[in-house]
């Protein structure tokens, strides 16, 4: 964290994601494959143990639309849950390789005070 302003920080992050675009791309395709996995098994194990609670009941309307209420409920939490935990772990790799250049730097200047 540091104190330089907004254009200043995002002219950073910018190229701290240009010098890293290849490791920042990969993480970012695994991070997408395992939001959606995420929301389908939330979704599927949540609208099982709905259709388990609802098939109970009597009347056929009254379960489908039960079950449709609480499979669109059920979609939308977990799909804003697992946005919300995706924007998470991107900060926390663009703060990995802010870090790791932060680290490179302080090893230059190190070996240069050292060496000269």
């Amino acid at each position: 964290m540091t104190q330089a302003d907004y254009f200043e920080s995002s002219k950073a992050v910018h190229f701290t994601i240009i010098r890293n675009n290849q490791d920042i791309e990969t993480l970012s395709g695994l991070g997408e494959q395992f939001t959606n996995y995420s929301k389908v098994f939330i979704f599927l194990v949540t609208t099982l143990g709905t259709f388990i609670y609802v098939k109970e009941q009597t009347d056929f309307i009254l379960q489908l639309y039960t079950f449709a209420i609480i499979a669109f409920i059920t979609l939308s939490i977990a799909t804003l849950f697992m946005d919300m935990f995706g924007q998470s772990a991107d900060a926390l790799v663009l703060a990995y390789f802010t870090d790791c250049e932060v680290q490179n730097i302080l090893i230059t200047i190190i070996k240069y005070i050292i060496f000269k």
